[in-house]
């Protein structure tokens, strides 16, 4: 069966959303950080496509899962109507991904949260990254993600608590890291105040 097409209403609104500052400034960072312009892109978690635009427009094919049935359908017809490459396209869990493929780059924008579990899914993200890949995790983005946030200070220290966790599995990993900390660009882009900590690493 051939996917549905997207609506011209909602590919405008997903331009809409991938134009606001939150992405835009998202992009900046990215393109800071990650020289790498080809390769294929895998985002864990890849809802209407805002994020997964902005490695297509940085020359990455693009890959990724989502839980939603409009991943499958509307998400990756935006995309295709933007003109990017595109590639494997999962509906379900990251632990139901089944592929003999390794990617290039593997996102993951506030998706591995701060539970107990969180080395599996890490690991989860890891079986994915090819040799000499690049890995992008960010705490939860202001207004998005799925990690329960805690209010005040305790959210700050839960937010530091996990990028401390990251960055010392990854080092200990063979990973060299190339960015750990708050992210300024996405710092004070809404009524939250606290900042967003991302962490990019390339395995040696």
């Amino acid at each position: 069966m051939r996917p549905l097409l997207q609506s011209n209403e909602r590919q405008s609104q997903q331009h809409t959303r991938s134009s606001s500052p939150l992405y835009v400034r998202l992009h900046r960072w990215i393109e800071e950080y990650v020289s790498q312009r080809t390769g294929d892109c895998f985002e864990v978690g890849g809802g209407a496509g805002e994020r997964l635009s902005i490695f297509g427009s940085l020359g990455y094919r693009l890959n990724g899962v989502d839980t939603t049935s409009a991943f499958l359908m509307d998400t990756v017809n935006a995309l295709r109507s933007q003109g990017y490459q595109l590639g494997d396209f999962f509906r379900g869990e990251l632990s139901q991904v089944q592929t003999y493929r390794r990617y290039d780059l593997v996102a993951s924008f506030g998706q591995l949260g701060a539970k107990d579990d969180w080395e599996e899914k890490l690991e989860a993200h890891l079986s994915l990254l090819g040799s000499e890949g690049t890995l992008i995790l960010t705490t939860r983005l202001p207004g998005e993600g799925v990690e329960l946030a805690e209010p005040g200070d305790a959210d700050f220290r839960q937010r530091r608590r996990q990028l401390a966790r990251w960055h010392r599995a990854l080092e200990g990993g063979g990973f060299a890291i190339a960015f750990a900390g708050s992210v300024p660009t996405l710092t004070g882009l809404s009524f939250e105040t606290q900042p967003v900590f991302g962490l990019i690493a390339k395995r040696r």
